[in-house]
């Protein structure tokens, strides 16, 4: 084979020929000392530039030059004893997290707002603090900020989308040049239009921490509020979404309310319904609709009238109130108040004041008869049932258990097998080392909680609801993916298979699925493995479609 030329070369590094010419280009770099030295100085000036003009990280793109063309790269192979570090570090961070969170009493920690009880999964009440505390930080600390976040990321988005059209056309790859240009033009349309509907009110750096509606004000649109304090006085003719420190609403709301807050109190009318979650919550007013209510103490006092349904999750819950429709309740309750129709209940204990009323049936999912405690003076109009909570037998001692997990096995196979036939460049992903797994890990914590919340947000306007529904499928989808991609990560290594071929694919994700479910499943610490290897692997499939997008190093050819 001749020589290269330097239009031959660009073509080459832009990786835009045929696959028989790619071998004969690659056989002759082999042989060739200067053609090989004139592709390596076009890769080093495509590096350069893009490291000055996009900060891209330039060891990345010396690892996908290794995996494109046949000269030597820094990158190690991954061995067994990676495999093996790997899991070790797994079981050992569960297992500490886990003897952390069955042994509180053995924890010096420095005081915090929530109470330490929240480390103990086995009692109602830590669950319930552990819910609300990360409720109430997440709203208070950070939903304030998300907002600005999310635009931010946002216009960040579309400048980078714009600019990932513009390079990947300028590189002739019409495909990739096209898909990108069509998400950009889908972008502006989406930016250009107006986000009607939607009032936002969020507290600022320098400013009052207390956002304020006064009660000589009317919102005619959706309000959404953040800040440390939220007063509702005026009245709100759409929906109220309020997330702070401590909500109050004592205006009317024509709409729905849906609130996060470690204090929430409702005082005014109600249109809609209501959602809320908090420590405190306490509600004492006309709701139109349905209350959910999640909180470690939740009231419904006895001005509130719910005409719909209620239902009550909480290690205190008192109904003082009325309830049209049914009442349900999770936890620990206590009623004085009256239900139109029938009353369930699973939880602790249940207790029926002399004021009680109850129209319909009531039925109390217990463990024992004695934690339900009906007052006399109490009327119940329909059936008293008391279902006892039997212990269930270990789950490993069930055919059903070993059946569904071969059945969820063999999904997971399937789904596997066609992503990486669809994306190939996925089955060579690396967990070899303790950064890479720690940048993945950290990376899939984050959007593990900022992707719903963010979606959330953007579907608060019309506009936003497609896009919204789609993040949160992708979300979804990303998640159940993850633990695949770590599987066949582990099964390639094991094997120390070659990825080009597909045998080789489907012995070591086959492998890989096997090992990766028995550890799910491990008594006492597989969850914890399990939510470990959905972040890891989360994160690492994020950092892998953000490089496929990223300009390559044969930047600027033409």
């Amino acid at each position: 084979m001749e020589c290269l030329t330097e239009f031959a070369c660009s073509v080459f590094v832009d990786g835009e020929m045929t696959e028989p010419e790619n071998r004969k280009v690659e056989q002759h770099l082999i042989q060739c000392t200067t053609c090989r030295e004139m592709v390596l100085a076009y890769r080093e000036e495509s590096r350069l530039l893009v490291h000055y003009v996009q900060e891209i990280d330039l060891s990345e793109d010396l690892e996908q030059t290794a995996n494109t063309v046949s000269i030597p790269s820094v990158d190690r192979t991954p061995r067994r004893a990676d495999v093996a570090k790997f899991g070790a570090a797994l079981v050992g961070v569960a297992a500490m997290i886990q003897v952390a969170m069955s042994s509180p009493e053995n924890l010096d920690l420095p005081s915090i707002p929530v109470n330490l009880d929240w480390l103990d999964p086995s009692n109602l009440t830590g669950k319930l603090n552990l819910l609300i505390g990360s409720a109430v930080f997440l709203t208070y600390e950070g939903l304030s900020k998300v907002m600005s976040f999310v635009a931010g990321m946002s216009g960040l988005a579309l400048l980078a989308l714009m600019a990932a059209g513009l390079v990947t056309l300028m590189r002739r790859s019409a495909r990739k040049g096209a898909i990108v240009a069509m998400m950009s033009a889908l972008a502006l349309v989406f930016a250009a239009l107006p986000g009607y509907g939607m009032d936002v009110r969020v507290s600022k750096g320098n400013e009052s921490k207390l956002v304020n509606i006064p009660a000589s004000e009317t919102v005619d649109d959706n309000l959404f509020v953040a800040g440390e304090t939220v007063v509702i006085d005026g009245t709100i003719n759409g929906d109220l979404f309020a997330f702070a420190r401590q909500v109050i609403v004592h205006g009317a709301v024509k709409g729905n309310i849906i609130t996060g807050a470690q204090s929430v109190e409702i005082d005014g009318d109600v249109g809609g319904s209501i959602i809320t979650g908090g420590q405190t919550i306490q509600v004492n007013s006309k709701v139109s609709h349905n209350v959910a209510a999640f909180g470690q103490s939740v009231t419904l006092g006895k001005d509130s009238t719910v005409d719909g349904d209620a239902g009550t999750f909480g290690n205190e819950t008192h109904l003082n109130g009325s309830v049209a429709h049914s009442y349900y309740v999770f936890g620990l309750g206590d009623v004085a108040g009256s239900v139109g129709r029938s009353m369930t209940f699973r939880g602790g204990t249940l207790t029926l004041l002399p004021t009680a009323r109850i129209a319909g049936d009531l039925t109390a999912h217990v463990q024992k008869a004695e934690a339900v405690h009906i007052s006399p003076g109490a009327m119940i109009g329909g059936r008293q049932s008391i279902e006892l909570e039997m212990p269930r037998p270990s789950r490993y001692r069930t055919f059903g258990f070993y059946f569904g997990q071969v059945i969820r096995m063999a999904a997971a196979f399937v789904t596997g097998i066609i992503l990486l036939l669809l994306f190939p460049s996925l089955r060579r992903m690396n967990f070899s080392d303790a950064l890479t797994v720690a940048k993945s890990g950290g990376i899939g914590l984050l959007l593990l909680i900022a992707m719903p919340i963010a979606a959330i947000i953007v579907m608060i306007t019309w506009v936003g609801i497609p896009l919204g529904m789609i993040g949160i499928v992708a979300w979804l989808l990303g998640l159940y993916l993850a633990k695949i991609l770590v599987a066949n990560f582990v099964g390639r290594t094991l094997l120390l298979s070659d990825m080009d071929r597909m045998s080789s694919v489907v012995l070591s994700l086959l492998l890989g699925l096997l090992l990766v479910f028995i550890a799910i499943n491990l008594p006492y610490i597989g969850w914890l493995i399990h939510f470990l290897l959905v972040i890891i692997g989360f994160g690492a499939l994020i950092l892998t479609l953000f490089n496929s997008f990223r300009p390559a190093h044969d930047f600027g050819r033409g």
